[in-house]
């Protein structure tokens, strides 16, 4: 119960005068940055949590990409205010990071993102992550919602060895076309450990289509046993994410297309997340 004091001498806030450009914060969202979670249905804004797994907001961090590292850096932290949606978004970051920012593509900070996220108890992820550029004035961040299967989820004891989902479409006005979604499934053993995961893409379709995707079977090929990811018997959980950015998929200055894996961490502007057991069966076929 004794208590220790201490005196610290603070030799200079960051605010003061004379403080070097790259000791200064550059602050976010004074002209109205706000997040809008309103547009949310299967992500449960009354029930989030935190990294802890407490009673949490939304987790707000200023990314930086850097060339070599396949994800965002973070550089800069944010809160959000209020009691209601829209919520005022209030971020920082270092000076030094403006520093480090070049022309070069090889080298220094190549853009800045302001990454914003939402989970619930039950394991939905839902964010947003604008460019840093384009959150001046009055914005609103609107994290895209998580995806669901609208047909061909399993049965509890599937005993087909082709399977056909249908997830359900995301992403419509300009990024109508610019996204992609992932199914994973996950054998898990026993214990409920991983065994093995399986993972499938499918680009958004042009409209409001859903997005369908067949787990492969590729026949018996005079095997015993048609070619699918997992034995017969296995425990699967199944989930489903999205992730999409105004330019995926779209030509570049040189008239091509590219695309890198790793761009899902580093480019998304927009992203989503179910729970890994989102869909759970044991495959018998």
């Amino acid at each position: 119960g004794a208590t220790d004091t201490r005196t610290v001498e603070v030799l200079r806030l960051f605010e003061e005068s004379g403080v070097s450009a790259e000791l200064q914060p550059v602050m976010l969202g004074a002209g109205g940055l706000q997040l809008d979670s309103s547009g949310l249905s299967v992500l449960d804004t009354g029930n989030l949590v935190g990294d802890d797994g407490t009673l949490g907001d939304a987790r707000i961090v200023v990314e930086a990409v850097l060339p070599g590292v396949d994800s965002g850096l973070p550089v800069g932290l944010g809160i959000t205010t209020g009691m209601s949606s829209p919520f005022p978004i209030s971020a920082a970051y270092g000076g030094l990071v403006e520093e480090m920012s070049s022309g070069d593509p090889r080298a220094g900070v190549q853009e800045l993102y302001l990454s914003v996220e939402l989970r619930d108890a039950s394991g939905n992820v839902a964010g947003a992550r604008p460019k840093v550029s384009d959150t001046t004035g009055a914005v609103t961040v609107a994290p895209l919602d998580v995806a669901t299967f609208t047909a061909g989820m399993p049965s509890a004891s599937e005993t087909s060895a082709e399977v056909a989902l249908e997830v359900d479409d995301l992403f419509g006005g300009s990024l109508d076309g610019r996204g992609l979604y992932r199914v994973q499934m996950i054998e898990r053993d026993s214990g409920g450990a991983a065994v093995r995961r399986w993972h499938i893409y499918r680009p958004d379709t042009i409209g409001s289509t859903n997005v369908r995707l067949q787990v492969p079977s590729l026949g018996l090929n005079g095997m015993s046993q048609p070619i699918v990811p997992f034995a017969s018997g296995a425990d699967v959980d199944i989930s489903v994410s999205a992730w999409g950015w105004d330019a995926l998929f779209q030509p570049n200055s040189s008239g091509t297309i590219a695309f890198a894996f790793t761009d899902l961490e580093r480019l998304a502007e927009v992203f989503s997340h179910s729970p890994e057991d989102a869909g759970s069966f044991t495959w018998n076929y």
